[in-house]
């Protein structure tokens, strides 16, 4: 049981690293000019060159969140943290709903006119609420009881 939780956050870190770290060659470098936009609900890290995205996004945050919220009947109260950037310019995100630091990654690269979503004219928000809507599900209490009680005893996320 105490081996277990030693390797938990050594696994997580582990996990973190790999699918963040693999494109270190295309990331844009973290010594660069990095901003924070602060919500009720959110922190919004990005790189200077992506405020204007970045921006656009808090703005619509905690709305959306409101939005998903009343879908699935759960407010998560943790403060989660968002990062802006393009690491392999591709429409797309990432979440990882882990219960005590949730993080969400967005892509600001907008996917192409010949892409089935190319059509949505707002990549911005349709993102935002896709990851958000994965952030709030998973943060969601388990509905069976051996699984609540489980959660309790154990160091379980939805991961």
């Amino acid at each position: 049981m105490m081996m277990t939780r030693r390797f938990i956050p050594i696994l997580r870190a582990a996990l973190c690293i790999t699918l963040l770290g693999g494109s270190g060659a295309f990331a844009q470098t973290p010594s660069g000019p990095w901003r924070t936009l602060a919500t009720p609900h959110y922190r919004v890290h990005y790189p200077q060159p992506y405020e204007a995205w970045a921006t656009r996004a808090a703005s619509r945050l905690e709305a959306i969140r409101t939005a998903v919220v009343v879908e699935v009947g759960y407010a998560p109260e943790v403060v989660t943290d968002v990062v802006v950037a393009n690491p392999y310019a591709d429409p797309n995100g990432l979440t990882f709903a882990l219960l005590d630091i949730p993080r969400i990654v967005l892509y600001v690269e907008p996917p192409g006119p010949d892409e089935e979503i190319g059509e949505y004219s707002e990549w911005v928000d349709l993102l935002t609420t896709h990851e958000v809507a994965h952030q709030v599900h998973l943060a969601r209490p388990s509905r069976n009881p051996t699984r609540r009680l489980l959660e309790h005893v154990l160091p379980l996320d939805p991961i």
